[in-house]
């Protein structure tokens, strides 16, 4: 076990048995590993930070690299900081509640330049200053604890459950409720998931293999306030996590829409129709194309409430649905927004644009290694991605949010 760090000189312990090394500190990978070099191979080890020094132990070897578990911190770096939260290390969710939060946003930005040029083959990628998230703890809207028996969190790299009684990531309307369920027992592959919104009402329900098993019974559909609007969204369907950064985004979405000079944005993966009701004027033409029908009836009722008759929503998988909806789109006036899950853009969908090429391309990703694959697909398609803009939209956590814009030369 790892024991509690005093900052900033106290030495980190770990007990292993196995072959010990000495390891400078140089780089900080994607994911959160620190990054040192043994025997000419790069070397992984976590919660550790550029500019210490550790004695750890080896847990995994091959030709290209290796992994190893801190043992002793020699040498520590003046941007960790004491993790606020008990369960950290332990927890699967966090990976930098150690590292000071302008840290992990400047490594966060190298990342991220590192993986456009590394996978996507963006030698200079333009890439934009990462936006911080205006707060770094209590930003999250959702969380998913698993069963059986008392809600838990995964532990990090295996199935392990870890059970919290509050989580510094979540909003505190959250974790009040989730006092509430500290006694509840989950039955084997049961989730309770917990929401909220900005105005500090929270809601529940338990799920197993996709079917809701219990919920609070409140009535009607929970609402979010983005940029002035109120959307409707169902309890179990899509929509992001930090409404605060979403502000963000879409303001600068916007921005990069109008200055297309487009007419027509079709959202391949709208959810409850957010951006393409956001981004879209009265004279403008909207289509948004979702595979949740409860999300897509949600949709339908946001743009009715907001009188947004210029927006039409298509049930269905992007897959099936995409490749019509562009025949009937002007290529040189569309815009194609992307948002997809996180495996990113299938063939389908990538051989429909290539065929109808539309003229811009907005494309959202939080993973961006997948973000980058789809980048050179597009680039080799005949795409020239003019900007790509990060956003912490999940601080704390090794995830990235961006947002990339493509056009035809």
């Amino acid at each position: 076990m790892f024991k509690a760090l005093r900052q900033p000189s106290a030495r980190l312990l770990f007990m292993a048995a196995s072959k010990s090394i000495e390891l400078e500190i140089t780089d900080l990978a994607y994911g959160g590993d620190g990054v040192g070099r043994t025997e000419g191979r790069a070397c992984f080890v976590p919660f550790t930070l550029p500019g210490e020094r550790v004695r750890a132990h080896l847990v995994q070897e091959n030709k290209r690299y290796a992994r190893a578990e801190v043992a002793e911190l020699l040498t520590s770096s003046p941007e960790r900081i004491k993790p606020p939260c008990p369960h950290f290390r332990a927890c699967g969710g966090c990976r930098y509640q150690h590292l000071d939060y302008a840290a992990q946003i400047r490594w966060k930005q190298k990342q991220v330049t590192e993986i456009l040029a590394r996978i996507g083959g963006f030698r200079a990628p333009p890439l934009k200053t990462m936006i911080p998230s205006p707060h770094s703890y209590g930003y999250r809207n959702k969380i998913t604890l698993h069963g059986p028996g008392q809600p838990a969190f995964l532990a990090l790299n295996d199935r392990r459950l870890i059970a919290i009684a509050h989580c510094p990531l979540a909003t505190g309307s959250i974790n009040a409720l989730l006092r509430e369920h500290l006694q509840r027992t989950l039955a084997e592959g049961e989730d309770l998931v917990i929401r909220s919104n900005q105005a500090g009402e929270a809601r529940w329900f338990t799920e197993c293999a996709g079917r809701h098993t219990a919920s609070d019974g409140q009535p009607g559909t929970p609402a979010e306030n983005i940029l002035g609007q109120s959307y409707d969204y169902p309890v179990s369907s899509f929509f992001q996590v930090n409404p605060e950064i979403l502000n963000q985004i879409l303001t600068i979405a916007g921005r990069r829409f109008e200055a297309s000079g487009c007419s027509t944005l079709l959202d391949a993966y709208c959810g409850v129709g957010v951006f393409v009701l956001a981004l879209t004027r009265p004279e403008q033409r909207g289509i948004g194309i979702e595979v949740d029908p409860a999300a897509v009836a949600a949709a339908r009722n946001n743009a009715a409430r907001q009188g947004a008759r210029q927006v039409t929503f298509l049930a269905g998988r992007a897959e099936a649905r995409l490749e019509k909806a562009l025949r009937n789109c002007p290529a040189p006036q569309t815009c194609l927004l992307l948002d997809p899950p996180r495996a990113g853009c299938s063939t389908p969908v990538m051989r429909a644009i290539a065929g109808h090429r539309p003229r811009h391309i907005l494309y959202l990703s939080c993973v961006p290694p997948i973000l980058a694959r789809d980048l050179k697909q597009l680039a080799l398609a005949g795409y020239r991605l003019i900007r790509v803009q990060p956003f912490d939209m999940f601080p704390q956590t090794a995830h990235i949010e961006c947002l990339a814009e493509l056009a035809l030369p």
